[in-house]
């Protein structure tokens, strides 16, 4: 592949991997300084705990918004249902698992029919490993790393079926990860190492070379601050609320009677708080992240 061609608009959909924004920023760099004549956009549409489900609940206002002529998926990690592993093995356990395998079958094809309807050329990817080796406080899922290794496989031989691009973090993460520490303690989000190797490895897919790693550069702040706001909006409505159905209004009512109640983790608590804040001014922020990349970035 030799990169996303001219006046491209690209979608990365995902899980809070994606929502993080960092190798999709580094990504970013890469074109806005080797390669500027494309004005290529990008558009990150990961939430934090998402899911297929969630990509298929708000595909219209979130993903097919912005006119994509490309779409970048990594999806899988929470459809895996791997707190499963904790339970005993036995029929029920297996029974729960190829359950969730199959729904995520079943709703990887959906999108990817839904993203072929607007004209999207289509780029898979392979889910980042679970480190269940390293030495960590937190405690492994054992068995953790064959059952991502196997939505990966399945991945790839979709990919292969449909005809679509297939970029393998899987097997490029698992074989850096033999060298360095790029997984952080929690066994499953990339540090900002495994971030600087996941953008690598795109790049390389595309016939690209990022270079050693740096920060990533500070004319990129104000966009990301920008994203941060939008896709913590929408993990917020997907963890907390839970429920599309309400206005407006409702949800943010429901964010202040969680808050109010005291019952949330300190996550949840700052999540929220960033919520009351943040969700009246959503179509503000949409628009100024348009702005952002479809011109200022572009200058």
């Amino acid at each position: 592949m030799s990169g996303f061609p001219k006046g491209a608009r690209v979608v990365f959909l995902g899980d809070s991997i994606t929502h993080a924004n960092d190798y999709i920023s580094r990504i970013l760099d890469y074109y806005h300084e080797n390669l500027s004549d494309r004005k290529v956009s990008f558009y990150n549409c990961g939430v934090s705990g998402g899911s297929l489900r969630t990509m298929l609940t708000i595909f219209d206002q979130d993903i097919a918004v912005h006119k994509p002529t490309h779409a970048v998926i990594m999806i899988g990690i929470n459809d895996s249902a791997r707190d499963l592993l904790s339970l005993p093995r036995g029929k029920e356990r297996y029974d729960r698992m190829l359950s969730a395998f199959n729904v995520y079958k079943e709703r990887l094809s959906v999108i990817c029919q839904k993203l072929e309807a607007l004209g999207c050329e289509i780029i898979l990817c392979t889910q980042t490993p679970y480190d269940e080796y390293q030495e960590s406080d937190v405690p492994t899922f054992k068995g953790g790393f064959a059952l991502l290794s196997a939505y990966a496989e399945y991945v790839r031989c979709f990919a292969k079926e449909k005809g679509y691009k297939l970029c393998d973090y899987h097997t490029y993460i698992s074989m850096v990860s033999q060298f360095e520490k790029v997984i952080r303690p929690d066994r499953v989000h990339p540090n900002e190492l495994g971030h600087y190797h996941m953008a690598k490895c795109f790049l390389e897919f595309q016939g690209y070379d990022i270079g050693e790693y740096k920060d990533i550069p500070e004319y990129l702040s104000e966009w990301r601050n920008r994203v941060s706001e939008l896709r913590d909006i929408h993990a917020a409505e997907y963890l907390i609320i839970q429920d599309y159905s309400l206005s407006t209004e409702e949800r943010i009512s429901t964010i202040k009677e969680k808050l109010e109640n005291g019952t949330l983790d300190n996550y949840f608590t700052n999540l929220s708080k960033r919520y009351v804040v943040n969700k009246p001014k959503q179509k503000q922020i949409e628009e100024e992240i348009v702005e952002l990349m479809e011109v200022t970035l572009k200058q």
